[in-house]
């Protein structure tokens, strides 16, 4: 296929180069690797394992959309919602580009009623137990609650996945929100919603996540072109295990999650707005993995002036041309008005064809008034009417004659 723009390469697109993480991190820690990837967190020795993110920083900058990196931006499609890695706001919309970066589409479907069938819930608790490999306690108190399971396959059977996933991966999310602002009246009565002792909004979900190798196009800042294919493994255990090991997005979540329970309509349009802050969240904190990389096209577009046209001319013009056409409906009603309520419509009969043959060959009823051409014959009045003939005259031509009926 032949390049939409002509090759640029000062401008940049955003994408990830494993491989160049390693001297980014101090002497004092390590990189956790596997399945050929480096992770972005890491392991502190002297402080026990505890895991903290890299670049901490620059993730959350991306989370609250003031990286200057990029901006964590969404797409829909037929093919359904994405998140992706987009090119930060610093670029003139006159510049069209071809990039490659990185997407992620999560769908989320909720299991409420599945993972509380017990109904197990009292005061400031409760206990979820899921037909899949997760179960446990949930705070459902005053502070907005939020657990996670991750698995090997879409049966949720296996939650071990320290050893890595693959692409899709597959989760599960518990949560207990809102406890001191009340419950939404709009799923009040549905099924997949459960509520605690003291009113926290109760909601469970079962979800896929696929990583894609995205190449998008945009033109005058839109999305004309959005190819998107499934990555390999080691991009999927990069977002999968950041958040995973770290939960450093789950204030976000949390916050999204209370939001949809309040402004939802229904447990499934809660299950879409929770995946798709989870969307948004996962790639935000692997901000600190993103180098710049050049576009793979790009041109620039700028206005010029072409034509230059004096202010008051041009006013005068347009007035002009509405004055004369203001002028042509007041003259047209004139004659309208002039047509329907004088003589003019019967002069304009008597000049007709029609009217001048009365005229000539009907004397009896012709000088009449009338209002149309049928009352100038004298049939229209119940009388027969002469006949007309051509002979030959005298002089020799012909000429009309007119014969009574007696």
């Amino acid at each position: 296929m032949a390049p939409l723009f002509h090759k640029n390469r000062a401008f940049y697109s955003n994408r990830l180069q494993p491989h160049d993480f390693r001297t980014q991190f101090p002497s004092k820690t390590r990189m956790h690797q596997g399945y050929g990837s480096h992770f972005l967190y890491m392991y502190t020795k002297s402080s026990g394992p505890n895991w903290f993110l890299a670049h901490g920083e620059e993730a959350f900058s991306m989370l609250t959309n003031s990286s200057q990196i990029g901006r964590i931006k969404t797409y829909s499609s037929n093919n359904g919602q994405f998140a992706y890695l987009g090119a930060p706001p610093s670029l003139p919309h006159s510049l069209d580009y071809t990039a490659s970066t990185y997407a992620l589409q999560s769908i989320c479907r909720p299991v409420t009623r599945e993972c509380f069938a017990e109904r197990r819930i009292y005061g400031f608790g409760a206990f979820y137990d899921c037909p899949f490999a997760i179960e446990g306690p949930l705070d459902t108190g005053q502070t907005n609650t939020l657990k996670w399971a991750y698995f090997t396959d879409s049966s949720g059977r296996n939650n071990h996945t320290n050893d890595g996933i693959g692409n899709p991966y597959y989760y599960a999310a518990i949560m207990s929100v809102n406890q001191n602002s009340g419950r939404s009246d709009a799923i009040a009565k549905d099924p997949q919603v459960e509520y605690g002792g003291h009113g926290s909004t109760i909601f469970a979900v079962l979800c896929s996540a696929t990583v894609y190798d995205l190449n998008d196009t945009m033109i005058d800042g839109n999305v004309r072109r959005f190819i998107a294919k499934p990555s390999n493994n080691s991009v999927a255990n990069i977002l999968q295990q950041t958040q995973r090991t770290t939960e450093v997005a789950n204030p976000y979540i949390l916050q999204a999650s209370a939001l949809a329970a309040w402004n939802s309509n229904s447990s499934t349009e809660m299950a879409e707005k929770f995946a798709l802050a989870y969307m948004q969240a996962a790639l935000a904190i692997t901000a600190g993995a993103y180098v710049p990389a050049p576009y793979i096209d790009a041109q620039g577009r700028r206005e010029m002036l072409v034509a230059r046209v004096p202010k008051s001319p041009l006013y005068f013009f347009y007035f002009m041309r509405f004055l004369f056409v203001f002028l042509g409906i007041i003259l047209a009603g004139v004659a309208l008005f002039w047509l329907n309520t004088s003589d003019t419509g019967e002069v304009q009969a008597r000049l007709s064809i029609a009217g001048l043959v009365a005229a000539k060959f009907e004397t009896a009823t012709a000088h009449l008034p009338s209002d149309s051409v049928e009352r100038l014959f004298e049939e229209y009045h119940d009388k027969e009417g002469a006949r007309i003939g051509i002979p030959k005259l005298e002089t020799g031509g012909w000429g009309f004659v007119q014969h009574t009926n007696s």
